[in-house]
């Protein structure tokens, strides 16, 4: 389509904003800075690429590489892969080029070489951080959780407490009581400290019998009152229990629709940096390709790798 002949309004169906021609280079010239702008911010549009001329396709070709479109550390959005797709498609067969036009062509070229062998770089580093097992810890089972592993330690110190606890020596009247009962000799008689004390006389008794039986009708009252207040106090503390149960199992749904939410997020920004990582892959090997196999930068094609660090 690009090749085919173009009607003769073409150029109007095009909106203000897809040019079709970048001026020659100078001191005021527009080109870099318009051209920066429209890659950055427009998509190609086969009509307008179709009306541009070589010269045209040349210069944008230019600003992609002194800018940074192709620079070591940015990634080549989308946007940037079509243009590219789009102007060397558009360009002329080898026998229609200068020596100069086909040079830019083979910077193009290297250009993509140094960001293929970035890309190269950082796929081995990967891999050997990633044999290396850097950040596991050995002594730590993987399957094990948080909770076991503190649980486990628990247990071990009751285990350790209790055995120091049953080694540890008898004092005080457990040992005087432990040298009676294993001594041979007859035990001593203790006389007790009281033991001249008056006995409590037939009337104290008679007189406390009578209080009791005077304060039993209190005390069944006072058992009642006190029946009362601790089934109010269990009614109390079911529903506070029951409020607590309710707002931990909204807690743990939050923190669940939370984890959840964030292993989404995880994901989608997992795939977009694949995508990248593939969509950089395709136009540097693009570049490669269209530079050794069309233009004559046959030396270049050698760069050409399988799609590591995907």
């Amino acid at each position: 389509m690009l090749d085919s002949k173009l009607p003769d309004n073409a150029a109007s169906r095009l909106s203000a904003s897809q040019a079709t021609e970048a001026a020659p280079f100078g001191r005021h010239s527009p080109t870099t800075r318009l051209w920066t702008r429209l890659l950055q911010t427009t998509d190609p549009h086969p009509l307008q690429v179709a009306l541009m001329s070589k010269d045209t396709i040349i210069r944008i070709l230019r600003v992609m590489i002194g800018g940074k479109f192709l620079r070591s550390g940015h990634s080549i959005p989308q946007r940037t892969s079509q243009w590219l797709w789009a102007l060397l498609a558009r360009l002329p067969e080898l026998g229609e080029l200068n020596h100069t036009e086909v040079g830019w062509i083979r910077d193009l070229g290297r250009r993509a070489v140094l960001l293929g062998r970035s890309l190269a770089e950082m796929a081995a580093l990967r891999d050997e951080l990633a044999d290396d097992g850097f950040g596991v810890n050995d002594n730590v089972d993987a399957s094990s959780s948080d909770e076991e592993v503190v649980a486990e330690a628990v247990e071990d110190e009751e285990e350790d407490g209790g055995e120091e606890h049953d080694t540890l020596p008898a004092t005080g009247n457990r040992t005087a009581e432990n040298a009676v009962l294993n001594s041979s000799s007859p035990a001593p008689i203790i006389i007790s400290q009281i033991e001249n004390e008056v006995p409590t006389g037939q009337g104290d008794e008679d007189e406390d019998d009578g209080e009791i039986k005077e304060t039993s009708d209190d005390s069944e009252d006072e058992d009642v009152a006190m029946d009362i207040a601790s089934d109010s106090e269990a009614d109390e503390g079911e529903i506070v229990e029951q409020n607590d149960d309710a707002a931990a199992l909204e807690e743990a749904k939050r923190n669940l629709l939370a984890r959840l939410a964030e292993s989404e997020n995880d994901r989608r920004q997992e795939e977009e940096r694949r995508d990248a990582r593939m969509n950089m892959r395709a136009t540097l090997t693009m570049i490669l390709t269209v530079a050794g196999e069309f233009y004559g930068q046959r030396d270049l094609l050698e760069f050409r790798g399988p799609f590591v660090g995907m």
